[in-house]
């Protein structure tokens, strides 16, 4: 095999092994269709400690947070909320991290919003975490709509919990949101079929190294 073939089989087999994992949907009952009626509001004149939040236990395997989408209706672009992800085996105990909030989001009905990680949360196998969801200022106002199912995905959900803001503490609610976790998988392995293709590549570079010497 000549040399310039070979580098060029090593530079793509690198770039296979290099390429970044794709997102995966943990968890979600996100439907952009579904109808806006129904949710969680959060606004002053409601309570403005009130929290709400979904909780889900993680599977076999571990994943980074990437992202959370949710679907939410906006009153005014200083309505900015506060997203949260915490661990906790039956509620949130531990806050991991504070989310980014899109910057001044625009008024509107069922807006389906992302909200992005600013620091390296890991979600463990077999833990459970939560996101929590509450006013990021006092005089915001929005709503954090339903959603007809239950969220499915990798993760099994654990439900969610709700704190009106009236001293009772957050209780269960039987009111689901809608809400989708993305995650990317953590140290991910590469496919046994690319491993052969790495294999085929160094076996290809030292047989081109022993004709060289041959020569």
């Amino acid at each position: 095999m000549k040399p310039v073939l070979v580098r060029m089989f090593v530079v793509v087999l690198f770039a296979l092994l290099a390429a970044p994992a794709s997102a995966t949907v943990i968890i979600s009952n996100l439907d952009p269709f579904a109808s806006t009626s129904g949710g969680t509001a959060f606004r002053s004149s409601v309570g403005a400690d009130r929290t709400k939040d979904f909780g889900w236990t993680m599977g076999a395997d571990s994943y980074l947070f990437d992202s959370a989408d949710l679907r939410l209706n906006f009153y005014g672009p200083e309505d900015d909320p506060k997203i949260t992800i915490w661990s906790g085996a039956s509620a949130p105990a531990t806050q991991l991290g504070v989310l980014n909030n899109p910057t001044a989001p625009d008024p509107g009905p069922g807006q389906i919003t992302t909200f992005t990680a600013t620091n390296t949360i890991a979600m463990a196998a077999n833990t459970t975490y939560w996101i929590r969801v509450e006013l990021g200022d006092p005089t915001g106002d929005f709503t954090w709509y339903g959603a007809p199912n239950a969220p499915t995905g990798i993760a099994t959900a654990v439900g969610y919990l709700f704190d009106a803001a009236t001293g009772l503490g957050s209780m269960p609610s039987s009111n689901t949101n809608s809400v989708r976790i993305n995650g990317t998988l953590f140290l991910d392995v590469p496919e046994p079929a690319t491993l052969s293709l790495f294999g085929l590549g160094l076996a290809a570079l030292g047989i081109a190294g022993r004709r060289r010497r041959a020569a």
